[in-house]
């Protein structure tokens, strides 16, 4: 039994990683408390803040900048595939409880990545100042994709009565609860900064926005996101979506 939740529990981590493969996101600087924003006004956290990241297919993160990007998320859709097949064999060797169980944790992720995917693609002209075409089609197509994903689900693995909708989100509090993995932000990036060209591409990057900024015409109302307003906001930049294996 031992040996059966072990591996149950390596391939829940292969599932849950695919969901952030070929993901793009930013953190927008209206998550920064009030007595942070002296701190992280400095250059070099400039790039944690209104830019765009992206994970590639390996796990792998960096500066998605005007990169094009749309190609890569349709990597997504055949990630999320490769997750269905796996359910299909998973339910085979599971009890009916034991495969209710292991379905509701993963809709549980699946539903967290729905309600970020869909909150950022609505938002990225508020936040991101210099975004592209490509930018905006990325997200959109990543929000798509997800929601689709819970569609297969529901159509191919779960009974009619129990098909669930989708439901807002407690973001900093889930991502400090329920993904664990996703903690070295801050880390990472700090080991980027010490590259020799890092703190130069910093102050590039603030000196943008700042410039980006002043030439807007249209002030945008930036809001900030629905149902974030614990105080544990700080946990939530330290553990966001990095080093996906």
């Amino acid at each position: 039994m031992e040996l059966k939740s072990k591996g149950l529990v390596k391939t829940f981590e292969e599932l849950r990683n695919n969901l952030f493969k070929s993901f793009v996101f930013y953190i927008p600087k209206t998550l920064i408390p009030e007595e942070k924003k002296e701190e992280w006004s400095v250059p070099k956290y400039a790039i944690f803040f209104d830019t765009i990241f992206y994970i590639d297919s390996k796990g792998f993160d960096k500066l998605l900048g005007k990169e094009l990007c749309y190609g890569n998320i349709l990597n997504k859709k055949a990630l999320l595939k490769t997750n269905i097949f796996q359910f299909i064999d998973i339910k085979q060797s599971l009890n009916e409880q034991e495969f209710s169980f292991f379905m509701e944790i993963y809709l549980e992720q699946l539903n967290f990545c729905i309600y970020i995917g869909q909150w950022m693609s609505q938002h990225i002209t508020e936040h991101i100042q210099e975004y592209t075409e490509d930018n905006q089609r990325s997200f959109e197509l990543q929000a798509n994709l997800f929601q689709l994903h819970l569609q297969d689900i529901q159509t191919r693995l779960i009974e009619p009565r129990k098909k669930q909708e989708v439901k807002p989100v407690d973001v900093l509090n889930y991502i400090e609860n329920k993904l664990p993995a996703l903690h070295d932000l801050i880390p990472n990036q700090v080991s980027i900064q010490k590259s020799e060209n890092a703190e130069q591409q910093s102050e590039q990057i603030l000196q943008q926005q700042k410039q980006s900024k002043r030439q807007t015409r249209k002030i945008r109302k930036k809001r900030p996101l629905p149902i974030i307003n614990d105080t544990e906001i700080e946990n939530y930049l330290l553990r966001t979506v990095f080093n996906i294996s």
